[in-house]
């Protein structure tokens, strides 16, 4: 299956339109010698891991879209969603040239709250356009009289920056970033790290087995029902697991993987589904997905700690006593679950 690449907010505001692409046809599309520019600003957006299995698409793309549609030509630029990436890898991003990098600290190191755009300068122009204004980015205004004002050119930054600075998230900033860098060594070793950790999960995970010999681990039960996310959630909160449930903010990548269609998800907003409800399954179906996050602080013991409470909770070594209780159809269950590292 491809995977869809959706930047929802985004689109909104592309009044001449969007379109999403499968990796078979970016592919297609930048294998071509030349693509004629347009003549209308167009960016193309995606993200270096996506949040909800931790895929990672091809950064070479950043460079040979530029090609593809004749760099320096027409106003054409990439924006990489590198959010989710830098938790746990390195990005060079002088190596990929793109347009534009979105970033989040918080992901990084838990502390501060602060995320971080990177603009190539030639492409700064765009963000230039809008027509409101906050405090702090203007050298001078008019407040009656006259519709007057005149925006901070003296930087990039200067005229974005709407309003006061969080000036004591910025200075806690350079905190962090040294307590990373003592703690942890370098971005590649957490890549070494996580990347092993993944390996290891994946394997144990894709091993485990119900008595009858059905997987546990896509995952399902061997009942019939599927297990409500919220309550392994909660169960597993008990035990000091954490787990993030539901669309894990990639509403899109959730529908594709669930296999569910718009007019199925209009037909669950009817219903009562919306973000962060309990509704865990609509028409026998589930509604999201659990997803297990590693980071430089996982250790293999926090993976092996996840199986036991797997294999206590949800996988029955020998069949039930109440035969008449198992499913008769043979549909077997699984407890859906994606891994990000």
């Amino acid at each position: 299956m491809w995977t869809r690449i959706r930047v929802l907010g985004m689109r909104e505001v592309a009044k001449i339109g969007y379109q999403c692409l499968s990796d078979g046809d970016m592919e297609d599309w930048i294998s071509k010698p030349y693509v004629e520019p347009s003549s209308t600003p167009t960016l193309f957006a995606f993200p270096a891991q996506t949040n909800l299995n931790g895929r990672r698409p091809p950064l070479r793309w950043c460079r040979q879209i530029c090609a593809a549609a004749g760099e320096g030509e027409g106003d054409f630029s990439s924006l990489l969603d590198a959010a989710s990436f830098v938790s746990t890898a390195p990005l060079h991003v002088n190596e990929i040239a793109p347009g534009f990098v979105a970033l989040s600290f918080y992901k990084i190191f838990g502390c501060p709250d602060l995320g971080a755009l990177i603009v190539r300068k030639s492409g700064a122009h765009a963000l230039h356009g809008r027509k409101v204004f906050g405090g702090g980015t203007v050298d001078m205004v008019i407040a009656s009289g006259e519709k007057w004002h005149v925006k901070k050119q003296t930087s990039i930054h200067e005229g974005l920056e709407d309003g006061t600075l969080p000036f004591h998230n910025i200075m806690a900033l350079d905190a962090a970033l040294d307590t990373h860098k003592r703690l942890h060594g370098s971005m590649a070793s957490i890549s070494a790290h996580t990347g092993w950790l993944a390996k290891e999960a994946y394997d144990v995970f894709s091993t485990l087995r119900q008595f009858n010999g059905t997987k546990a681990c896509h995952m399902l039960n061997i009942r019939g029902d599927w297990i409500p996310k919220t309550e392994i959630e909660k169960v597993a909160a008990t035990r000091n697991i954490h787990l993030c449930s539901g669309s894990v903010c990639n509403p899109g990548g959730t529908a594709c993987s669930l296999r569910w269609a718009h007019t199925d998800l209009r037909r669950h907003y009817v219903a009562g589904l919306r973000c962060g409800a309990d509704h865990d399954v609509l028409e026998g179906r589930p509604t999201g997905v659990l997803r297990i996050s590693l980071g430089a602080m996982t250790s293999l013991e926090d993976i092996q700690s996840l199986v036991h409470f797997i294999r206590e909770l949800y996988m029955k070594k020998t069949p039930h006593k109440d035969r008449s209780s198992l499913c008769s159809s043979g549909k077997q269950q699984v407890l859906r679950a994606s891994l990000l590292c």
